[in-house]
């Protein structure tokens, strides 16, 4: 579309001649096809998601997959300490500490981040095993998940923003 465009401008431009409203119409004509040119291919790009919807695609979907679904989720009838990880509803009701799960752009108020800070005496540290604790990246990718508005795209805008961000 923009190449036909430019080239319609061209033979405009070479068969016109240079007066003033000629000029204009040119003028106008060569802002019409940038600003087309523009957001045409600002559309092709992952832009239209934010942070927080990158960053759940991207780590946190995985980190509750390998981490944490086993025992939050996986088996809706075995959910352990009453916290279901299916779901940002869920999550965000908590378990049986009684206090939300998360509590969006408060990591410090999400019972799931403290509980895999490990250092909170009123969580169980998660997960469970030394050797699966969180490391500081994976905490990391958690807290800015929070702090970003934790975003819980749909399955379908995930596969979006990982087919926009893999080309």
């Amino acid at each position: 579309v923009v190449k036909t465009l430019i080239s319609r401008l061209k033979v405009f431009s070479s068969t016109r001649g240079r007066g003033l409203r000629t000029c204009a119409v040119e003028t106008t004509i060569k802002a019409m096809v940038i600003l087309l040119a523009t957001t045409i291919a600002s559309a092709e790009e992952p832009t239209n998601y934010d942070a927080s919807e990158i960053l759940f695609a991207r780590r946190i979907a995985p980190l509750l997959r390998e981490k944490c679904l086993g025992c939050h989720g996986q088996d809706p009838d075995k959910i352990e300490g009453g916290i279901d990880l299916r779901s940002i509803e869920t999550l965000t009701i908590g378990g049986d500490s009684q206090e939300p799960g998360l509590v969006s752009g408060q990591p410090d108020e999400s019972s799931v981040y403290l509980a895999a800070q490990r250092g909170e005496e009123i969580y169980s540290a998660m997960p469970p095993k030394e050797s699966e604790a969180l490391n500081s990246e994976q905490l990391d990718w958690l807290r800015r998940w929070i702090e970003t508005g934790a975003k819980w795209p749909s399955e379908s805008r995930i596969q979006a923003i990982e087919d926009g961000l893999a080309s």
